[in-house]
């Protein structure tokens, strides 16, 4: 595992500047924690499951007011996936577009099919918040997979992510600081752009099929048997999602 102290030391060798004072360690580590902060999103666009993690809300009942709106934490950058239910028996959910906003605001549906309307439950981000529809049947335990933030290095004993310290990925990050190292003492960083800019096509080629186990497959995601749904609810006859 390296380590941000080990991190900076290399980055001070590849730049030639191991006995220059010029750049501080604090303001190399905060070179290095944009850098690395970069690579984190190569990653995270090229195979979202590099770095993913989960927590459980509990939304209330919709007479208690802002029922079908969840909190995101503070560390939130990309939605992944929502589960209904509780664990052991999660349901996958599916997301509405915003067209659909309206789509279970029909009494007469909710009445006539619950349970196709409880499993079609469905989700939308906007801005901060996560929205489930329907609101008459939007309490109860959920749970939501996303993937979080890099969060900045501030221990040089600390170690860089596992998921970023690989295959000799850290290579990008070390020229991209090059790169700020040499704009800032006014030299000239074109090697340094070459450098990130190879490291980088490494990085993404290498790590786009990470879960290289077959094909991806093909999923209905609206989760709609229109066929068999006269009511508009998304659940089909068998109440499954057709």
């Amino acid at each position: 595992m390296t380590t941000m102290g080990q991190l900076m030391t290399f980055t001070r060798m590849r730049c030639g500047i191991e006995a220059d004072n010029s750049i501080q360690d604090g303001e190399l580590m905060m070179m290095l924690n944009m850098a690395l902060g970069n690579l984190d999103e190569v990653l995270v666009n090229e195979y979202e499951e590099y770095n993913i993690t989960s927590y459980i809300v509990t939304l209330p009942q919709p007479a208690t007011g802002a029922p079908n709106v969840a909190p995101l934490p503070s560390d939130f950058h990309k939605l992944r996936a929502v589960d209904y239910g509780w664990p052991g028996s999660w349901i996958t959910l599916y997301p509405f577009q915003m067209p659909e906003r309206n789509r279970f605001n029909n009494p007469v549906a909710n009445l006539s099919f619950p349970y196709g309307t409880q499993v079609s439950r469905k989700f939308r981000l906007e801005g901060n918040q996560l929205y489930i529809m329907p609101v008459s049947f939007s309490s109860g335990q959920y749970q939501v997979w996303y993937t979080p933030k890099y969060t900045f290095i501030t221990d040089v004993n600390q170690s860089v992510p596992t998921y970023m310290d690989t295959q000799g990925w850290l290579q990008y990050a070390i020229s991209n600081a090059g790169i700020q190292i040499y704009t800032k003492l006014l030299l000239d960083p074109t090697q340094f752009k070459d450098q990130m800019n190879y490291f980088e096509e490494v990085v993404r080629n290498g790590c786009v099929n990470r879960m290289s186990t077959g094909p991806k497959c093909v999923v209905n995601v609206r989760n709609i048997n229109d066929a068999c749904d006269p009511w508009g609810t998304g659940g089909g006859w068998s109440g499954i999602g057709g």
